[in-house]
């Protein structure tokens, strides 16, 4: 029986392992303008008023699985009578499936992330401008820009 000690050992460890963890997101925030592009992702109408959007994007990557997810946390405000954001703001949540492709054009040196909403022909795209730093781009693939207060990039939080 001595001898079968470290067999059992061995098999315990191989029938008792940990479940593998998935590395963890890559998550980032910002404030940006509510502009046209944004607005379907948030189920706000065209015409709605709609100040900023307050972002939380988290990134999961796993090398094992393929594609990689996205879960979006968002909150539109609006702006009050008194020059005053809405409080708490409207949240949405969405997610989907990511991936990354190269730049090109202007941007042939740049990682694209694209952000597959799960409705046809509108994806959100966001070019890595460094490990912390992510911008939105247009249908066109230009930069978005924002207002004197507020861009469309998005910061690395974790």
């Amino acid at each position: 029986m001595e001898m079968l000690r470290p067999v059992f050992i061995i098999l315990s460890l191989y029938v008792f392992k940990p479940a593998a963890t998935l590395p963890s997101p890559e998550v980032f925030a910002g404030t940006t303008p509510c502009g046209q592009l944004i607005r379907p992702l948030q189920n706000i109408a065209a015409n709605k008023d709609c100040a900023l959007v307050e972002w939380t994007l988290s990134l999961q990557r796993d090398e094992a699985q393929q594609p990689a997810t996205w879960q979006l946390t968002a909150y539109s405000r609006h702006i009050l009578p008194d020059n005053n954001y809405s409080q708490p703001g409207i949240k949405h949540e969405a997610s989907g499936k990511w991936s990354i492709v190269q730049g090109t054009g202007a941007h042939n040196r740049s990682m694209i992330y694209v952000l597959d909403t799960g409705r046809p022909g509108y994806r959100l795209r966001f070019i890595k401008l460094s490990d912390n730093l992510l911008h939105l781009l247009d249908e066109k693939g230009r930069f978005m820009t924002g207002d004197p207060f507020q861009s469309y990039t998005l910061n690395r939080i974790k």
